[in-house]
């Protein structure tokens, strides 16, 4: 598939662990929730201020992290589309993000 949604450069992107659903981070300053048995836009996700360098599933995929260059990282809940926490504190960029999960294979 081609997935078109973002209004700019991609930066990151994950598979969900039952590899039914891709996250992806744009300079558009959204996250993407695709279908991937049909390659569809789910829903995208808005709130930070800046790009999106990294992205991942977490808590048997309802839930998301997000790392920006708008110097936070923040927790979406992947049902509500809402986020759920912001982590701020960075003096920068945020780069990268990762999440130890014990049901991430």
């Amino acid at each position: 598939w081609v997935l078109k949604g973002h209004a700019s450069f991609v930066y990151c992107c994950d598979v969900s662990n039952d590899e039914t659903r891709a996250l992806s981070g744009s300079s558009d300053k959204t996250l993407c929730v695709w279908d991937l048995s049909s390659g569809t836009l789910e829903f995208q996700l808005k709130g930070h201020a800046a790009r999106v360098n990294d992205c991942v599933f977490f808590e048997n995929d309802t839930k998301a992290l997000s790392a920006s260059a708008d110097e936070t990282l923040r927790v979406w809940n992947l049902s509500t589309k809402q986020t759920e926490l912001i982590l701020e504190g960075h003096k920068n960029c945020v780069y990268y993000c990762c999440v130890f999960d014990k049901d991430k294979k």
